[in-house]
Order: structure tokens, then sequence, then C-alpha cells
């Protein structure tokens, strides 16, 4: 993954770049790679294994590249307090936004376009052990990820944006077990677990794309001091 030029922080003599940034930032890189890898693997168990809910998710994770790395952008331009360029800065995070929200549509469609598929044609099957084993642990990865934005206790509208999706994937996962679990009670359940999966990759994507909040980031007493001599 290629790294993008990072503006510092502070651009006044004696001031330094707020520490909880840099670790916000590491964070949002490791949920991005996680979340691509991971979304490969339950992509690839779902294709083998004819499970749309699984399908479903790993669709939404594997083009969350384009929604969290939307996240990093907003969260590395929120930080260029000085910059004379702020406005160009603000349309390129907006651009960036409108094309994340564009891909997870994509990804949605698909996804569920498959499911549809899948529940029109649904037939009694057993427990699909191998899907809900990996669903569980994409359970385990998306609420892991979440706390570890929590954690950083970072106010920044990237931070907020980031812990929201995490938390949001969290209940896709939660949706996929269920549906995968029930499917061998219920037929069709694992595909109403794919739709659903669809349809809040579909409401995520609204929400990225009619998002025009300004981005402003907190900032520590050093930086503040700084500033004000």
């Amino acid at each position: 993954m290629s790294h993008e030029h990072q503006p510092n922080l502070c651009v006044v003599p004696g001031c330094e770049e707020n520490p909880k940034a840099r670790r916000l930032r590491k964070v949002l890189r490791i949920t991005t790679a996680s979340n691509v890898a991971y979304g490969v693997l339950q992509i690839a168990t779902g294709m083998l294994t004819g499970s749309s809910a699984a399908l479903s998710d790993g669709v939404h994770n594997a083009v969350d590249v384009f929604s969290h790395g939307a996240h990093t952008a907003t969260h590395v331009k929120e930080q260029d307090l000085a910059d004379e360029h702020s406005e160009l800065n603000e349309r390129k995070v907006q651009r960036r936004r409108k094309l994340a929200a564009l891909a997870i549509t994509a990804g949605a469609l698909i996804a569920g376009g498959q499911a549809v598929d899948h529940f029109v044609n649904r037939e009694s099957e057993p427990l699909n052990q191998i899907a809900l084993y990996v669903e569980l642990g994409g359970l385990a990865l998306n609420g892991a990820l979440a706390g570890a934005v929590w954690l950083n206790n970072d106010k920044s509208r990237a931070a907020v944006d980031s812990f929201k999706h995490d938390a949001a994937d969290t209940a896709i996962s939660v949706v996929a077990v269920t549906s995968i679990y029930a499917n061998q009670f219920i037929a069709g359940a694992d595909a109403v677990g794919g739709m659903v999966g669809a349809a809040a990759s579909l409401w995520v994507a609204k929400e990225v794309w009619q998002d025009k909040h300004s981005h402003e980031h907190e900032h520590d007493a050093t930086t503040i001091t700084a500033e004000l001599r």
C-alpha cells in the first residue's frame, strides 16, 4: 500500500504533532488492511461454500479499502492547520468520499444480486461450518477494530466516522453469523443474511456520499499554546 505524504500538524516553531493523531492514523491503516485481507477470505469462503451471507460480508469488507481510505485521508487533511490550500484539501477529501460511496454501492449490488438469486433457488442445507467459523472470525476482528478506534479517544471527524463504520461492520457480521447458523433450520436464511448485508452496505454508501460536514480535529494543549504565541 502506498503511503501518501502527510503534512505535519504543527507549523509553528516549537510545536510538535499530537501523538494521538499519529496513533489514530496507524489504527486506521491497520483497519483498512485487515478489512481487505479478511474480506478476500470471506469472498473466497462464500464462493466455495455457497454462503451468500459470507460473500456479502466479504465484498463489503473488501471494498472498505476505499471507505476506510477516505477516513484516513480525512484525518490527514484535518490536521493541516495553516495550509493555504485548505479549501483544495477539503475538496480532495469530499471527492475521495464520493469515490468510496460508489465503490461500496457497486459491491453491495453485486453481492445483493447473488443473495437474491440464492434465495429464489433456496433449498434445505446442512450447517455450513466453514462459513460459520470464518464469519465468527470476522465478527471478532471487526469488534476488535472498533474497540481500537474507540480506545484511542480521538474526537476528530475521521475517528468518529471510522468507529461508526467498524461498529456497522460488526453488526453486519452478527447478522451473517446468525443467518448462516439459522439456514440449517430455515431454508433461505443465509440468502436473507446476504441481502441484509448488501442493504447495510448501501446505507453506509449513502452516509459516506451525503456527508459534507466540515472536518475538525481535536488538538492537544501544546499545539493550542504554540498557535497562540
